[in-house]
């Protein structure tokens, strides 16, 4: 094992700064394959998703090659990572500026010069997101990796697979991952093309906890709402009782509003109780309007035949 090393590693003067390749026009294909473990945070209002993966990368290096049977039959060894040759692998649109790199350790190198890099980390992510049917929502988070300086014609990345792995994945209180998609990209700036894979997680929010401590509570108050129409015009409560229904209607909007990020996309359930607020509000006008009508009917002058026509025969 020892004179192993010694040759793959003194001997043949072997650099971590060079590509692993005899032939330098000839690009090095990177294997990516990605396992979610955990959805940690999703961060609606500022769009980001932080995530708990295990990546898996495998390549080639052509300087890393012995014959087994000379060295005892060893067809696997593990090194450290930094003694070897790793590709630019990077995260796009990475909003963590604490980041510093993989988490990777030591990496496994078969005879044949397959290099297997297994790298967790916590990454976060800008996503953007989606909340017009809050909180029946389903989010779509891409994680696109690639090169930062390698181009297509250097380090060329392809995806192992078309769906990703999700066996480890441990469930989230609120959300649900039914499937992770792979695929890959390239894109050509000045003429130079930069592959990359991404990795688009589909996420449906558990709806049960809002429904239970949001959408029904505005639901009740819509009946409520109603009830206030069967209450006699000439009621002292009446306009106080809407009021404080008014009243609860605008904290339920409140925190609708903390919830959901600041977008035009306004949520299903703020729809649902800007309409409550909006038959609110005219019951508690029309309610002023009966009350001063009745108190001064003595004072009052005939109803005219505009308006007996308006409010008696199109209104009712």
């Amino acid at each position: 094992m020892l004179r192993l090393y010694e040759d793959l590693f003194q001997t043949s003067g072997y650099t971590p700064d060079v590509r692993p390749v005899r032939d330098v026009r000839t690009p090095t294909n990177v294997t990516v394959n990605l396992a979610l473990a955990h959805i940690i945070d999703m961060d609606e209002k500022n769009q980001i998703l932080t995530a708990d993966v295990w990546l898996r990368l495998k390549w080639t290096d052509e300087f890393l090659r012995w014959n087994a049977t000379e060295y005892g039959g060893i067809e696997l060894i593990t090194v450290k990572a930094v003694k070897i040759w790793r590709p630019d692998f990077f995260l796009y649109h990475n909003v963590n500026h604490e980041f510093d790199g993989w988490l990777e350790d030591v990496v496994m190198i078969s005879s044949d010069g397959l290099v297997d890099w297994k790298a967790p980390s916590v990454t976060m992510s800008a996503c953007l997101v989606d909340v017009s049917d809050f909180p029946f929502d389903r989010q779509a988070c891409p994680l696109k990796f690639g090169s930062w300086n390698q181009h297509g014609h250097q380090v060329n990345y392809v995806n192992e697979s078309e769906d990703g792995d999700l066996a480890d994945l441990i469930p989230n209180v609120e959300w649900e991952v039914p499937k992770m998609e792979v695929q890959r990209n390239e894109h050509y700036y000045n003429g130079v093309p930069y592959p990359d894979v991404t990795f688009t997680i589909h996420m449906t929010r558990r709806s049960t906890f809002y429904v239970i401590n949001m959408f029904l509570p505005c639901a009740l108050l819509a009946f409520v709402v109603a009830a206030t129409f069967y209450l006699p015009p000439d009621c002292g409560e009446k306009i106080s009782f809407g009021v404080a229904v008014l009243l609860s209607l605008a904290v339920f909007q409140l925190l609708v509003a903390e919830a959901v990020p600041r977008s035009e996309n306004i949520p299903a359930i703020g729809r649902y109780i800007f309409v409550s607020m909006a038959l609110m509000s005219v019951s508690l006008i029309a309610t002023a309007f009966v009350i001063t009508l009745g108190d001064s009917v003595e004072d009052s002058k005939p109803v005219p035949d505009w308006a007996r026509k308006v409010f008696l025969k199109y209104v009712s």
